[in-house]
């Protein structure tokens, strides 16, 4: 069995976890969330990503579950929206902002347990050989109803939350926080985007801030976006840390910098209209014509 790692590793990679080895057994994903609690409190999000890999791997052992990954064709490009396909249908329209998206990479799974497939994409925004901006795409579109199990705003290592107000079986989660961009050298799918990008001779900066939204519904449609924006593209310090805690970035740390609290607000504000857009689109299932600006600030 093949366990597939996203390139920014939150709550949503443990629910395709969950997903993918089509555990049933609640108690096991409730405990598991406890554990990815216990680290990330304590700002140690690498050491919840281990526990949560190597108890679902243990879990996985006996072919419980099946996973298949299809390369896509790269340099698709991209304007206002991406329909994400699948057997020749569009599942999600995925609105996107202004400029030219160009696919990098993407996959699809299969499970057994479920029948069920999940797409990923990898969209990104360059410009002048430099990695402006990079979407994370992951959603479920075809297969039998999984009721998800995680709850993405569950936590405190969050620089920007929104929950709206949603329950366990019907999650909408807004987040903006810190993440080592690509630098996790034993993770295989950073490791094929980093090479990737190195061949197109594409730069960037191994500090950002990754804005994710997921929804889900108890019908089981289910639908998760990450997107990498690089502070230093904007002229603000992103220096390497030993760890989160000590990053300049993290939340306990920001607040004595007024730019970087300024630039957290502008960018929460725009997370919050390109969300509205987004949950236009889950809800309605269509496209929609409102233009979205890419995000933009000036110190």
């Amino acid at each position: 069995m093949k366990l597939m790692h996203s390139a920014f590793l939150g709550p949503q990679a443990f629910t395709a976890l969950y997903w993918m080895l089509g555990l049933s057994n609640k108690s096991l994903a409730i405990r598991l969330n406890s554990i990815v609690a216990r680290f990330r409190e304590r700002g140690m999000n690498k050491f919840a990503s281990t526990a949560v890999f190597t108890i679902l791997s243990l879990t996985a052992i006996g072919g419980h579950a099946q996973v298949v990954e299809l390369e896509e064709v790269q340099g698709q490009q991209f304007q206002r929206n991406y329909p994400l396909e699948d057997r020749g249908a569009v599942a999600f329209h995925i609105p996107l902002p202004v400029g030219v998206w160009t696919s990098i990479r993407g996959s699809t799974s299969t499970t057994s347990a479920t029948n069920s497939r999940m797409k990923e994409i990898y969209l990104a925004s360059i410009e002048k050989s430099s990695l402006n901006a990079l979407f994370y795409v992951r959603a479920k579109t075809d297969g039998t109803p999984v009721r998800w199990l995680d709850e993405p705003c569950k936590g405190e290592d969050f620089l920007y939350k929104n929950d709206y107000g949603m329950k366990l079986w019907d999650q909408r989660c807004l987040t903006i926080r810190q993440s080592a961009f690509l630098q996790n050298s034993n993770n295989k799918a950073q490791q094929i985007t980093r090479d990737i990008f190195a061949k197109q001779g594409v730069k960037f900066e191994p500090n950002a801030l990754s804005v994710n939204f997921t929804t889900y519904t108890r019908g089981g449609k289910y639908l998760a976006i990450s997107i990498a924006i690089f502070p230093s593209n904007y002229g603000l310090d992103a220096p390497n840390a030993a760890s989160p805690v000590t990053s300049t970035w993290h939340r306990s740390n920001y607040q004595t910098d007024p730019q970087k609290i300024r630039f957290l607000k502008d960018l929460s504000d725009w997370a919050e209209k390109y969300s509205t857009v987004l949950i236009k689109s889950f809800d309605q299932d269509k496209q929609q014509n409102e233009e979205i600006p890419a995000f933009s600030w000036k110190q």
